[in-house]
């Protein structure tokens, strides 16, 4: 069995990764780049699921933050609070980048709508409505 300073570390040491995984995913999306997302994806699921193990193991029996010293307690509390402001952080990424996919779908969904409702030739090679207007669309590569 491990020594509660031992079992803390882990736990510590779980978070500071965690946070800085979920930092990075924030950023890559906040700059549009997509190509690292799968790999930081399933880098911050397994530790997720370790950190969720470890403090739930913790949880599980007090006596182990009784045997901490203040100052241990105290930064396990800080971790705890930063990598919560940083997943924070992430969830508003996450639904920034949701909603600007939803809003390209969207006007991509209309695009193709408004081509398809217009009527074939008509005699002497015209169409029936006069040509629609070009929609110019403008992507900022950061959220």
């Amino acid at each position: 069995m491990m020594a509660p300073f031992d079992r803390v570390s882990m736990a510590l040491t779980l978070m500071r990764q965690l946070r800085n995984v979920v930092a990075r995913e924030t950023e890559a999306l906040r700059q549009m780049k997509l190509a690292p997302l799968a790999d930081l994806q399933a880098e911050k699921t397994a530790l997720a699921v370790a950190y969720e193990r470890e403090v739930r193991d913790l949880r599980a029996d007090p006596a182990i933050f009784g045997a901490l010293d203040d100052h241990v307690r105290l930064a396990f509390a800080e971790a705890s609070r930063e990598l919560q402001a940083t997943i924070g952080a992430n969830v508003r990424a996450l639904e920034a980048a949701r909603h600007v996919v939803e809003g390209v779908v969207k006007t991509m969904s209309e695009s193709l709508e408004s081509v398809q409702r217009r009527p074939g030739y008509q005699p002497g090679g015209r169409t029936a409505d006069p040509p629609s207007a070009a929609v110019p669309v403008a992507f900022n590569r950061e959220i």
